[in-house]
């Protein structure tokens, strides 16, 4: 909708002006400077502005930074919003372990179910479309465990363990 897309777009401003005022002050390789960039690259992402997307998650997983749980979540945040932009691109390879790792990041402290439905989805996503691309390669059997996954998350709206038998771990070659 028209109104969405301003909402969008002033967000987009404010978050901008955010990271600026960050950046004058030297802080915007913190963990704010970061969740700026999660938010940025979110909206970038939803109008299908994929190169910002990816420029933004890069420049978060290029900061150098102290563990700690602010920016663990962010960095997850980021390679969820990395891989998306991969997969767009039928990059199926190196979105894999964005996409696996971002979800064991995230799925333990997600206190919105929501967060683990959208992880399971894009896994299920990533398969779907590894195994049209390439078919016969076990990604077909792949989908299936995370689709399966995704549906009983919503039906029960609770968390379930996520697969993790090793033939889950299929590397390309």
């Amino acid at each position: 909708s028209m109104l969405a897309a301003h909402d969008s777009d002033e967000a987009a401003k404010f978050l901008q002006r955010g990271l600026d005022t960050l950046k004058a002050i030297g802080r915007d390789q913190s963990w704010q400077g970061a969740e700026s960039r999660v938010s940025l690259a979110s909206i970038a992402l939803r109008r299908g502005d994929d190169v910002t997307a990816e420029r933004l998650a890069r420049e978060i997983l290029a900061i150098e930074h102290e563990q700690s749980e602010r920016m663990d979540v962010r960095l997850a945040q980021a390679k969820k919003v990395l891989g998306e932009v991969l997969l767009q691109r039928g990059e199926f390879a190196p979105a894999e372990p964005l996409l696996l790792e971002s979800f064991e990041a995230l799925e333990p402290r997600a206190s919105l179910p929501q967060f683990r439905i959208n992880g399971l989805e894009l896994l299920a996503k990533l398969y779907e479309a590894w195994d049209a691309a390439e078919p016969g390669q076990g990604h077909d059997q792949q989908a299936k465990r995370w689709r399966d996954a995704q549906q009983q998350q919503q039906q029960s709206g609770h968390s379930e363990p996520a697969p993790e038998d090793e033939s889950s771990r299929i590397t390309p070659h």
